[in-house]
């Protein structure tokens, strides 16, 4: 679905590019921003957005091309394109042709009047598409982000206190950055308060940045005066205070909207845990705000969560409490010291605040149940790409890799599913074992660089949707039934290879391996044998270079009796791959009279 007053900007002019977003957005506009003709296509695919704001001289794929493609596909028929042009004058023949496919045409140098008129006069004014507002003095902040983590929101959470205006956006419920109007929380600032950089330092790099020349960072360190470690710890450490700074807030409003993708001039943020930063961020909470938060729930009784489900927290004040809670405590009866600590340990879970006139309810979740929700969980991993399954961003540190991967196999530890059903038992193996392919895979330098190489098409335009999830299959479900196969374990690395070829059908050795694991797994059944030769064949087909195909081709061929068959496959095996030497064996094993 489109989104009504989302621009999107193809601009290669970095600086450019970042002035007319910073303008858009103060015009109240979302923005994305691309910088390359082929990454135009892919965010369209991605989501459509209300206006395509673009530059006819593009790298990869010009204006011009896009056009054309655009107006030859009759689902971006109705969509508004203004084109922009340095290099062609409103009078020549590739500008009439532009203007002919677009709904409006700018000639650079163009005002911000004219732009932003030629965009209300498309869509409308800009303006939030924000849903119900809440009151921070009755839904804090601390609930609402998490909120947004459980119900995967993709867009932004905004916050607003008399002038002051902050931004979370959020990608599949993983928090991905954070914007700040509040001067004392820029960048600058913070380096030139901190004694970190110059009064002249701070006064050129916010000239620049205001300017749309470079981020501040950026001219920080153009200008000597910081290096890139130091931006980089000083990022980390502004994104954190402008979260942290939040949870204080107990007046203003907060409102989500969905479907927002970037957000312009935001902080980045990486490897967010999220529960440790409500439990941080409610010591910042005002007690008053507390206790007004919790006054309804005072005759409630306050009970630990014990959901097998539930990583162990780590040593502190929150876990303290926790221990020391005894049954049937009411919440009126928590130490007033402590109330922050039940008010973090609440918003995210750990304990359920509970009427008292209501019914008992299991402390564990039931099977049933929890054999739902773990499957759900299953299907949403295999979705993701390897960063999102260990709850990491995209490009996270290997140190962040191996913490995060032991946080979450102590999360789905073996021993805490034993006494649970066997189908539960297996879909929580499943998850770890996806945790261990994520582990493999990024903290290898050689396999991790592989990845994010091709991770990095989905981002340039040369994969779509499920690009992310096909290399995560490729890069470790493959492997993992290679594994198995080795193992002779076959109808373990079935359901695996199922989900290799469901999800790409054009990997021919996957399918490959597929079929000979159909056969391996059921030898005498008439209808596998079938289906696994259908499979070898079109792994045949698909990848005319790798020996798998013909190689299982003639392992079955021989089983079944067909010797001529076999030698055939065999034969063709090593030409693909003059040095395999399972099918030179083979070959010699049937002597071959020719």
């Amino acid at each position: 679905m489109p989104l009504a007053r989302e621009v999107l900007i193809a601009e290669d002019d970095v600086r450019l590019g970042r002035l007319l977003a910073r303008q858009l957005d103060c015009s109240g506009y979302a923005v994305r921003l691309v910088e390359d003709g082929r990454a135009v296509l892919a965010e369209l695919e991605r989501a459509r957005p209300g206006l395509l704001l673009l530059d006819l001289v593009l790298p990869g794929l010009d204006g011009q091309a896009i056009l054309r493609q655009l107006r030859g596909d009759p689902g971006y028929e109705n969509l508004p394109v203004i084109v922009m042009s340095g290099v062609l004058r409103s009078h020549t023949d590739g500008a009439r042709e532009a203007r002919k496919d677009a709904q409006g045409y700018l000639e650079k140098p163009f005002t911000t009047d004219a732009l932003v008129g030629m965009i209300e006069r498309l869509i409308g004014k800009g303006g939030s598409r924000a849903g119900q507002r809440f009151d921070l003095a009755t839904r804090s902040a601390a609930d609402l982000i998490w909120s947004a983590a459980e119900q995967e929101l993709t867009g932004v959470v905004h916050f607003q206190r008399q002038g002051q205006h902050k931004m979370l956006l959020f990608a599949r419920g993983e928090l991905r950055a954070v914007r700040s109007n509040l001067v004392a929380e820029c960048l600058g600032r913070r380096l030139f308060h901190a004694g970190l950089i110059s009064g002249a330092s701070l006064d050129e790099s916010s000239r620049r940045a205001k300017l749309g020349e470079q981020l501040q960072g950026e001219a920080l360190i153009d200008l000597g005066a910081i290096d890139e470690r130091m931006l980089e710890k000083a990022l980390a450490d502004q994104a954190n205070a402008k979260l942290l700074e939040l949870f204080s807030w107990s007046q203003g409003k907060a409102w989500e909207e969905e479907g927002v993708y970037q957000l312009p001039l935001a902080t980045p943020m990486e490897s967010v845990d999220l529960e440790a930063l409500v439990i941080k961020g409610a010591g910042r909470m005002e007690p008053e705000h507390v206790e007004a938060l919790l006054a309804p729930k005072g005759g409630c009784q306050v009970l630990a969560q014990v959901a097998g489900l539930q990583r162990q927290l780590p040593e502190g004040p929150l876990r303290r409490f926790l221990g020391q809670l005894r049954p049937g405590t009411l919440v009126r009866q928590v130490p007033a010291g402590s109330r922050v600590l039940l008010f973090a340990a609440w918003k995210i879970g750990r304990v359920e605040l509970r009427s008292s006139a209501a019914p008992p309810r299991a402390t564990q979740t039931a099977p049933g149940q929890l054999e739902a929700d773990l499957s759900q969980r299953v299907q949403r991993t295999l979705q993701q790409d390897l960063f999102s399954v260990l709850h990491l961003t995209p490009g996270a540190q290997r140190a962040a890799v191996l913490e995060a991967h032991g946080r979450l196999a102590e999360e789905w530890a073996e021993s805490r599913f034993a006494q649970q059903p066997r189908r539960v038992r297996e879909l929580a193996n499943r998850l770890r074992e996806r945790l261990d392919v994520a582990r493999e895979v990024l903290a290898d330098d050689d396999r991790r660089r592989s990845y994010e190489e091709k991770l990095a098409l989905r981002f340039a335009g040369g994969g779509d949707d499920h690009t992310m999830t096909r290399m995560a299959v490729a890069d470790g479900d493959f492997q993992r039934a290679q594994q198995l196969v080795a193992a002779r374990r076959y109808e373990e690395a079935l359901p695996v290879l199922e989900q290799v070829v469901s999800r790409d059908p054009s990997e021919g050795e996957a399918r490959a391996l597929y079929g000979w694991v159909l056969f391996a797994a059921c030898p005498d059944d008439a209808r596998a044998q079938k289906q696994a030769l259908e499979e070898l064949r079109k792994a045949l087909d698909l990848d005319s270079l790798s020996p798998l195909a013909p190689y299982y081709l003639g392992l079955i061929q021989r089983q079944l009796g067909q010797t001529a068959d076999a030698r055939r496959f065999f034969r063709l095996a090593l030409e693909r791959s003059p040095g395999h030497r399972e099918a030179e064996q083979e070959l010699r094993s049937l002597t071959d009279p020719g």
